[in-house]
């Protein structure tokens, strides 16, 4: 007799007559969900496999059996809703009744007919179970016990029944008892159990399974102890369905097309406890508890579950043990140095999984999606509620990390590391600290939430990064999708980096990586551009330091064995630039620096720099430069300064332009522009300083080494000593020549002071002096002019006006002028080697002094002159301003006008000679004065009035208003007085200007002519 058992149909791997099936397919289910690590399981309608035999394909051969007393029973049982379909047979070798409707089993199999042509075959030594009704019921509960044996069978090719003692199995699992209870949904092992396979190995005991058969799901899995669960993923990929039963398989029969069922999605979260601890080939991860949650479909998880790491073709393995430490470390290098991650390391070859913990593991359904399943399919939390940390391992990478929890969702490749704060530690590298690190592995982003530090500990470094918001990193990955190294990180919040001396810092610092070989993406990723917003500040750890709203500085990889390192290259900083070097200060609106790398020999070295933008230097020498824009190249020393009003120079002294050129190792300075130069020299025994005020409207260009200036282009050269005198030199270029003073006011010996190597371009620096001066005029009309005003009270002169007073206040003054004007300043003389002018005033009150005598001026006088004397000369003139004596030569004339009124006084010879008067001695040099007295040789012609006096040689006394002349021989000297009607001559004539009067001496009696 044929007696077949109905069940209802499932879609999943979960059936209800198969309870050791059902452990089976609870334990395959755990594994994936712990590891994430199985391949996804077959559906029904994708598998290609055979499907569960149809029961009217069933041979008339074929014995069966009723349950009773019997020596061999055969129970097939089907399909409730397709009774043509069978789902299962259970086989004894005897059964005997019992009473209240049991049977005992002897030798009893089960075959359980899966989705996908799997099959799982149960055996015991013995059995129990209960019928209710015999015909047409099913087991509600009973006992398996004495060597359970299960073995799991892929479909085999040629569509055959697997060979339980000689195909290989996919899993065996061993146990010595199995309770069950369907009326409940309870399966129950309570001793040891053991499930071996290619790619799974557990051991555990003590085991509670119950089932829902209504809705197709595990109602709860717990299990008390676990001795080991063991994932072998490589043995899982490779493994094809073998058999040992037939050497050539017939070819299968195509299924034939089965409408797609609605898939059927279960949740289920699960709960490990005490000590879990799960390795993989180097990798760990240990905590107190791990909770999982995941979705799946028809039972199984989804194709796309567990995303892959790394892009990896079949059949080799995706790694199951996330090697998510060298993403998250991979932040600590952002601004120290970067990372290179080794593709073999994300994929090892040996990629065994081993799972232990101490405490129970129960596993539950869920009937809403939980915030963990909301983006994922898989979701893995590891915490430490007993107070330890929850630690990941990464040996290949010499990697750990240590935090208080630890979540990935396996789906979306996103997860986190949480603690007091989370630690991140390279072995001999360093280490990254924060609150929380958040990855995202498929955009390859990495981030932090609150403060955190990076720091390093090879070797001496003392390199560290701290911040105060947050981090995020960007991932480099290679050819296959595995994280390599870093593309980019941000940091906000308070940034500061140092390596132990200097330091860089900002409200927002990003860091962003390039692979050292632009054609190999592959290659070592190095430093590319470090960008800092905000308050940005560095120092080098000596004595420099930056300023500025940013800095973006540049770096270029270096070469051979220190590939994937890098040195700054470009340094750009905005926006209130402050820098310091020194003693050197620099102020600017932004600043551009170019540097050359480091080599073995030479340190690095700033090749240019360019500052714009209200661009001020200052040394602490007192030297300075400003302008809108400056352009410096050290290597050579030149710097160029460029604005509206740009300006060189030291202390008080300054030379301004539009376009200054300065070039160090020559030591020039060069203004092609219209310009000035404004130098104060210290007065000296208590005498007030000089202002110099120097302009042009050409050019004008400056030699340290030797001193010389040389300015082009209407030219005036004014110096201001005190508030009482003002000394102009005006021509169409004016050449000046100074020296360095020392502190005791003595020039220093050609070449000037000292010029070191790397002392930087000061010119118009140090204490100077004016050493002399030429001009030179543009043409007869445009001549060279000196001139020199004293004035009688207190004035407030100025470069660019003249003396707002008037003329009344301005009580002595010289002037000359010609072609050319030489001025000799340490020797207070002038001269001019063309012809030329020289006008002397003096408005002083007239005041009696001692008589006194010179020996170029031979006549004695008891009082001063004043007034004005005109001299003009055709060759060429020397004033000595100290002696006060000037040499006018060749058609040399003088007008003289009294101060007091009296006539005019012409004179006209080919040399004359004037004495001026000299005031008290100044300390800066002598004074200017009035004519004394002049001394008149060759073709002398005098003219007062209506008379006329000629001679070879005449001298005057300006300030007794006298003249004497005298003859080379007797009758030289011709006297005219329009009274007389006719000339008189003499050997000497004395002309009593004062009394208008001749004396004539040469005759025997000497001959006064009448007034």
């Amino acid at each position: 007799m044929n007696h077949t058992t109905h069940c209802r149909a499932r879609r999943g791997g979960l059936r209800s007559a198969a309870l050791l099936g059902a452990m089976a397919v609870t334990f395959l289910m755990l594994a994936g969900v712990v590891w994430l690590a199985m391949r996804q399981a077959p559906t029904s309608d994708s598998s290609g496999a055979p499907a569960p035999p149809d029961i009217t394909q069933i041979g008339p051969n074929q014995r069966t059996r009723q349950l009773g007393g019997s020596v061999r029973m055969q129970v097939r049982v089907v399909d409730k809703q397709d009774p043509t379909r069978a789902v299962g047979e259970l086989i004894a070798a005897r059964s005997t009744p019992l009473e209240g409707k049991r049977y005992a089993l002897e030798e009893p199999q089960v075959w359980i007919y899966l989705d996908g042509g799997r099959r799982l075959w149960l055996s015991a030594r013995r059995g129990q179970a209960l019928f209710p009704d015999f015909a047409g019921s099913r087991p509600e509960d009973g006992i398996i016990e004495g060597d359970v044996l299960g073995r799991l069978f892929e479909a085999r090719a040629d569509g055959a029944e697997p060979d339980p003692h000689r195909d290989v199995p996919l899993l065996t699992l061993r146990t010595d008892v199995v309770r069950f209870d369907l009326r409940l949904g309870e399966v129950r092992i309570p001793g040891e159990l053991t499930v071996e396979g290619d790619s799974v190995s557990f051991a555990g005991a003590q085991v509670l399974a119950v089932l829902n058969e209504a809705s197709e799901r595990i109602e709860l899995l717990r299990i008390e102890q676990t001795h080991r669960l063991t994932i072998r993923p490589e043995a899982r990929a490779k493994r094809t369905p073998t058999s040992l039963a037939s050497d050539t398989p017939p070819e299968a029969a195509a299924p034939a097309a089965q409408p797609k069922p609605t898939p059927i999605e279960t949740l289920y979260t699960a709960i490990i406890q005490g000590d879990v601890n799960i390795s993989q080939s180097g990798r760990s991860l240990s905590a107190a508890q791990l909770d999982v949650w995941l979705r799946l479909i028809d039972q199984a998880l989804p194709p796309d579950a567990v995303a892959p790491l790394a892009r990896i073709t079949p059949p080799t393995p995706s790694p199951v043990w996330p090697s998510l430490l060298p993403s998250i470390a991979a932040l600590h290098f952002a601004s120290i140095e970067p990372v290179a991650l080794s593709p073999a390391d994300t994929t090892p070859p040996d990629s065994t999984i081993e799972l232990r913990w101490s405490g129970p593991m129960e596993l539950r359904p869920l009937d809403e999606t939980p915030p963990q399943l909301a983006r994922n399919h898989v979701y893995v939390h590891a915490s430490s509620p007993d107070g330890t940390l929850v630690r990941l391992h990464d040996a290949p990478q010499k990697l750990t990390a240590l935090g208080q929890s630890a979540q990935y969702g396996a789906t979306r490749r996103e997860g986190t590391l949480t603690g007091e704060p989370a630690h991140i530690e390279r072995e001999g590298t360093g280490y990254a600290s924060a609150g929380t690190f958040s990855f995202d592995l498929t955009e390859g982003v990495v981030t932090t939430a609150g403060g955190g530090t990076l720091a390093a500990h090879n070797g001496d470094s003392q390199r560290r990064v701290d911040w105060a918001d947050s981090a995020r990193l960007t991932i480099l990955s290679d050819d296959t999708g595995a994280p390599r190294s870093i593309s980019a990180a941000h940091l906000k919040g308070e940034v500061l980096a140092t390596d132990g001396s200097g330091r860089i810092g900002g409200d927002e610092l990003l860091a962003r990586f390039e692979p050292s070989d632009p054609a190999d993406a592959s290659s070592p990723a190095y430093l590319h551009t470090l960008n800092v917003t905000g308050h940005a500040r560095a120092a080098d750890g000596n004595d420099g330091s930056l300023e500025s709203e940013s800095l973006l500085i540049g770096f270029t990889p270096r070469a051979g064995d220190a590939a994937g390192q890098s040195d700054p290259t470009r340094i750009e900083a905005r926006g209130t630039v402050a820098a310091a070097s020194g003693t050197d200060r620099l102020r600017a609106q932004r600043l551009i620096a170019d540097i050359s790398p480091p080599t073995d020999d030479t340190p690095a070295t700033v090749q240019s720099a360019v500052a714009e933008g209200g661009v001020r230097f200052e040394r602490a020498d007192g030297v300075f430069a400003t302008g809108d824009h400056l352009v410096a190249h050290p290597g050579p020393q030149t710097v160029r300064i460029t604005g509206e009003t740009a300006s060189v120079g030291q202390g008080e002294s300054a030379a301004f332009g539009s376009h200054i050129d300065l070039n160090g190792e020559a030591r020039t300075l060069a203004i092609s522009t219209p310009g000035r130069i404004e130098h104060l020299q210290p007065g000296a025994d208590g005498q007030p300083p000089m202002r110099l005020y120097v302009s042009w409207t050409e050019s004008m260009t400056f030699n340290d080494a030797t001193g010389l200036g040389r300015c082009v282009g209407d030219v005036s050269a004014l110096a201001v000593q005190g508030d009482l005198a003002r000394d102009t030199l005006t021509g169409h270029l004016v050449e000046l020549a100074l020296e360095r003073v020392a502190d005791n006011e003595k020039p220093e010996p050609a070449p000037h002071a000292a010029h070191t190597e790397n002392e930087p371009p000061s010119l118009l620096s140090g204490n100077r002096r004016l050493v002399w001066s030429r001009a030179e005029g543009a043409d007869a009309q445009h001549p060279a002019k000196i001139e020199l005003r004293r004035y009688a009270s207190q004035i407030a002169p100025s470069p660019d006006q003249p003396p707002a007073a008037d003329e009344a206040r301005l009580e002595r003054l010289l002037y000359l002028e010609g072609g050319q004007v030489l001025v000799d300043h340490l020797a207070s003389a002038v001269e001019i080697p063309t012809a030329g002018k020289l006008l002397v005033l003096d408005r002083r009150a007239s005041a009696d002094q001692p008589q006194q005598t010179s020996p170029r001026d031979p006549l004695p006088t008891t009082q001063t002159a004043r007034g004005t004397a005109l001299f003009t000369w055709a060759a060429s003139a020397r004033f000595d301003q100290s002696s006060g004596v000037a040499v006018l030569r060749e058609n040399a004339t003088m007008v003289h006008a009294p101060h007091d009124g009296g006539e005019r006084i012409d004179l006209q010879c080919e040399t004359l000679t004037a004495h001026m008067d000299q005031p008290a001695p100044q300390p800066s040099g002598a004074e200017p004065g009035g004519l004394r007295s002049a001394v008149a040789q060759g073709d002398v012609w005098l003219r007062m009035g209506q008379k006329e006096l000629s001679s070879d040689l005449l001298t005057y006394d300006a300030a007794r208003r006298r003249a004497e002349a005298t003859g080379t021989a007797p009758g030289r000297v011709t006297a005219f007085d329009p009274a007389n009607g006719a000339p008189i001559t003499a050997t000497r004539v004395i002309w009593d200007m004062a009394a208008d009067r001749f004396q004539l001496i040469g005759l025997d009696q000497p001959i006064v002519s009448p007034r």
